[in-house]
């Protein structure tokens, strides 16, 4: 099977159920440590998980990138404890469409935290031209 499609496109999305980033805090990574509330459940999810699927080969027929207008509306803060990092105050990511010769569609996650640009352009200048027609 050959991949013959895969499409990008960067979103933004509210950041309102984030309580470690509301957390009155000069340094990010002690606000989170600090919110009692978060709790990681995936571990016990991905633990509860020993599928095995046999390798498929697939082949890309073509890919797309889809990019969107994301505004700067001063919804990023710099980590005050180190002066190096920036951090958005909403959910931003690229969203990928693969598409085979066979017609199976899967959709997945680029994460690029403060510029989903970003993700889109690599997916569309570089992965598009090194995938479409390899089998997979």
């Amino acid at each position: 099977m050959k991949i013959v499609n895969i499409e990008s496109f960067p979103i933004r999305v509210s950041n309102n159920s984030d309580k470690g980033r509301k957390i009155n805090t000069k340094n990010i990574n002690t606000a989170m440590l600090a919110n009692t509330e978060l709790s990681d459940k995936s571990d016990s999810y991905n633990n509860s998980k020993n599928i095995t699927e046999p390798k498929r080969h697939l082949e890309i027929k073509s890919m797309d990138s889809y990019e969107t207008i994301v505004k700067d509306m001063g919804e990023y803060y710099i980590d005050e404890g180190s002066n190096t990092s920036i951090y958005s105050k909403s959910h931003e990511t690229t969203v990928v469409k693969i598409e085979t010769d066979t017609g199976i569609i899967g959709w997945g996650e680029a994460q690029s935290p403060v510029s989903p640009n970003t993700s889109a352009t690599i997916i569309k200048d570089i992965v598009t031209p090194l995938t479409i027609g390899k089998n997979i």
